[in-house]
């Protein structure tokens, strides 16, 4: 029983401490997963932000260049090409070529700069060749065609940015080189006879966006807003167009989610860039975000484990110590069980179980007292058996001797003497011959009116009976012998300067509970007797009094009903005494 208590005991901490650490384990691994995927999401953020300012100055460069560029008068002669002479036409090219060239040397990642008049003229700086190359009438140019040219006919003076474009359609491409992509602004001179076109270097502008990028798993690339990828470290995926799961663009703001690719569930933020009109996109592996979350899951099972380890220890050696004072007070139990009565655990502990080894101690101490009280009760018992069987032969005695007393008187003519052995004999019969602890009222009143008259003959016919009791009440069955101490307390104290008087019986009845009242006409009691009396009613309640008169009926009415009934006196108005008893009624069968 013990060992099946502590086993018990330890399986369900054990068990509630996994189920504990679990959850917490659980709940962490889930917390930290998140707290790493938004750590990420905000440093990602943050690099956006620097991205887009590191972009923003870019672009006011570019902004400033193609100002001062579509300023210049001699660019904005030389669109109206056809109209000028050939020596202004010559003159014009090398002025505007030199501009070109100084606004190169000024921005190396300019990779040219190129003018495109509406009349087919070409001309270009770039870092090929001597670095000019000079097309007179050429309208049949690509970039004449191009989506670039229709974009910017109808657009106003504000540079505009282009993407997915390489040096062969410029025609910057040397031979045998491989084609290199470029981000292109494109800007209306001021007559709108023609374009500015300026082809900035892919690294040189990825490098702006990538330059805050400390990952390398991550794939970091700028898409216009067809969705289009227009700028990459990674040139092969220019040009290719992005779909993304949560809409085809962002217009503002940070866009968040999360897709499946073949490298697995991937984590996706596009970053909306104003001033380009453009989305920079941030893709990495969700594995490479939470990988510190890996190192912190066998850090937290390895502590898991610990814990539980270091509970099951202590938790066996907690329930040993918690078990010990039980395992005692079950031990002095089966002394108790054995029939060792009085026996007692000493070295309580301070809690429930202590609270419990007292109780014990207390119980069994009791108990013992109890089996002791019970043996000398039952001593006292035999005795009293035996005391009355001896008694039996005196109540039969003495009702023989009064009868043949009663007899002799006939004979000899006394019949007053007769009639008093008589009353005398119907008084004592109920107590020779009737066992039964209750009768009814109509037979106590009976019994009083008897002992009345046997008191009578003795006063003359001095005292006046007067009962007041509803001829429905009389049936109620009620203990032996109770009014009749009351009236003889009351003649042979309140009448008894008198030698005659008043006594009137009562009763009322309120649910199961009746109230029979005795009044005499008597002398009374001051306040302090009739409180006395009342103490000494108390007393003898307390103290188990067996004498007979008002006492004895007051201790058996408490005995046989409870605390709430008894006797109660007081003095009536003018004169007199009064005493109530409070009984519970039954009914007669």
């Amino acid at each position: 029983m013990r060992g099946k208590l502590s086993v018990q005991l330890g399986a369900l901490i054990l068990a509630t401490n996994l189920l504990f650490l679990s959850l917490c384990f659980f709940f962490q691994y889930v917390v930290i997963g998140n707290v790493l995927r938004e750590n990420y999401e905000e440093a990602c953020i943050e690099r956006f932000e620097q991205a887009e300012y590191n972009i923003n100055n870019f672009c006011e460069q570019m902004e400033l260049v193609s100002r001062r560029l579509s300023a210049d008068m001699g660019l904005t002669i030389l669109a109206d090409f056809d109209n000028l002479s050939f020596g202004d036409q010559m003159t014009k090219i090398v002025e505007v070529s030199n501009s070109f060239r100084k606004e190169r040397n000024n921005y190396s990642y300019l990779e040219a700069i190129a003018f495109y008049g509406n009349q087919g003229l070409i001309l270009k700086n770039s870092s090929l060749g001597n670095g000019n190359i000079y097309y007179e009438n050429s309208p049949e140019d690509w970039f004449y065609s191009s989506d670039i040219h229709s974009e910017m006919s109808d657009k106003s003076l504000k540079l505009k940015w282009f993407g997915g474009y390489t040096d062969g359609d410029f025609g910057l491409q040397g031979e045998g080189e491989a084609a290199k992509y470029y981000i292109t602004a494109v800007r209306n001179i001021m007559s709108k006879k023609g374009q500015l076109v300026f082809t900035v270097e892919m690294d040189y502008f990825s490098d702006i966006f990538y330059a805050n990028s400390e990952e390398t798993v991550a794939s970091i690339y700028i898409v216009d807003s067809s969705g289009v990828i227009v700028a990459a470290k990674d040139p092969g995926i220019i040009g290719t167009k992005r779909n993304f799961s949560e809409g085809e663009t962002v217009q503002e703001g940070v866009l968040r989610f999360e897709e499946d690719s073949e490298d697995g569930k991937m984590q996706v933020l596009v970053y909306y860039l104003s001033t380009l009109g453009w989305s920079l996109v941030n893709e990495i592996p969700i594995v490479e975000v939470t990988r510190e979350s890996i190192y912190l899951r066998n850090i937290l099972l390895i502590t898991c484990f610990l814990s539980v380890v270091a509970s099951v220890l202590f938790s066996m050696r907690w329930i040993r110590s918690l078990l010990n004072p039980l395992n005692r007070l079950m031990g002095v139990i089966q002394k108790v069980g054995e029939g060792e009565l009085g026996v007692t655990l000493e070295d309580a502990p301070r809690n429930e179980i202590g609270v419990v080894t007292r109780e014990f101690n207390r119980m069994s101490t009791e108990l013992e007292d109890m089996f002791a009280r019970n043996r000398q009760i039952e001593e006292e018992k035999r005795n009293l058996e035996i005391q009355t069987l001896r008694s039996q032969i005196n109540p039969h005695l003495i009702y023989n001797t009064l009868n043949t007393i009663k007899w002799m008187a006939l004979i000899e003519g006394e019949r007053n003497i007769a009639e008093s052995i008589s009353l005398l004999s119907d008084f004592l019969e109920p107590v020779f011959k009737n066992k039964s602890l209750l009768c009814t009222v109509g037979e106590e009143l009976d019994y009083v009116k008897k002992y009345i008259a046997i008191m009578n003959l003795r006063n003359a016919g001095g005292y006046v009976l007067e009962v007041e009791v509803s001829e429905e009440y009389l049936k109620y069955q009620i203990p032996r012998f109770l009014l009749q101490p009351i009236v003889e307390n009351s003649i042979l104290h309140g009448l008894e300067d008198r030698c005659s008087g008043k006594i009137k019986i009562s009763m009322a009845v309120e649910g199961d509970d009746g109230f029979l009242l005795v009044e005499d006409d008597g002398s009374g009691m001051d306040e302090s007797q009739l409180q006395e009396l009342q103490a000494k009613l108390d007393w003898a309640e307390e103290n188990r009094h067996t004498g007979i008169g008002i006492g004895n009926v007051h201790s058996r009415l408490k005995l046989q009903y409870g605390a709430d009934y008894g006797v109660k006196v007081y003095n009536r108005v003018p004169k007199g005494m009064a005493v109530r008893l409070n009984i519970r009624l039954e009914i007669s069968k």
